[in-house]
């Protein structure tokens, strides 16, 4: 169903832009969310959001998969597309993203292997902070208030935990120049000063005069963290990083 889809879809590429034929199902910090809401923004997509409630998942329950995003194609009946790489993938070739630019490839893994864990752990480097990560969930009122009670006596701590051993764990595997003696933030600043200077280089965008899928997670990343502390300061702490997001962000609205 979904192979029928996105090949009519590709035939017909206006198709995916009419009213009612996308959902997307997430989580407002979600940084994978993040990734695809951006990539949707940026080509104009339209799509109905559901904020899906992090403990009991309701909103997804009946999906048979419990992690987000979730891209459902196609209006209410059509298939579910999942995971956040898989779904841009998919999408790019139909709205004409170069999935082949030099570099992309490289700096998306980067994006998701490297460049989240290190958010996580500054997001989740006491429990205080952890805590202050799902502020976020008082601004959906159709969540019941013990339910948000409950994600944050309970979800924080278990992020806490999660953070500082498996995401550490993680990190170690994928980052070769990760030092679990250096601090995390100095180790998040690193990594964005990388992506500055390797991926982005002397060009407006990595992608050039225009964002390229690479510069779209990346800001997808950054943009669920807005409101955090750890979103400010990394903005304070990396002046280029913040033109280059005021740059990315004014080609949000132009036409593709």
């Amino acid at each position: 169903k979904l192979d029928f889809y996105l090949s009519h879809y590709k035939a017909n590429p206006e198709a995916l832009r009419e009213e009612d034929e996308v959902t997307l199902y997430r989580y407002s910090s979600c940084p994978y969310c993040g990734k695809v809401t951006t990539f949707l923004d940026y080509y104009h997509i339209p799509y109905k959001k559901v904020e899906v409630e992090p403990m009991f998942k309701s909103q997804i329950s009946s999906h048979g998969y419990s992690k987000v995003p979730q891209l459902r194609v196609g209006g209410k009946d059509g298939p579910l597309m999942v995971d956040s790489d898989y779904i841009v993938s998919h999408l790019a070739p139909i709205v004409g993203a170069d999935l082949n630019l030099p570099g992309v490839q490289q700096w998306r893994v980067w994006a998701k292997e490297v460049f989240v864990r290190h958010i996580v752990l500054n997001i989740n480097k006491s429990l205080s902070d952890a805590y202050q990560g799902y502020a976020y969930i008082d601004s959906f009122e159709d969540i019941p208030r013990a339910n948000k009670w409950f994600l944050k006596i309970v979800g924080a701590p278990v992020m806490y935990m999660v953070a500082q051993t498996v995401t550490k764990k993680r990190l170690q595997r994928s980052d070769p120049n990760y030092n679990a003696d250096r601090a995390v933030d100095e180790g998040l600043l690193l990594e964005v000063e990388r992506w500055m200077k390797e991926g982005v280089a002397d060009s407006p965008f990595h992608g050039g005069d225009e964002p390229s899928l690479a510069d779209l997670e990346v800001r997808g990343i950054l943009h669920a963290m807005q409101g955090h502390i750890v979103y400010q300061q990394l903005l304070e702490d990396c002046p280029s990083l913040r033109d280059w997001l005021q740059r990315v962000d004014s080609r949000m609205s132009s036409e593709k």
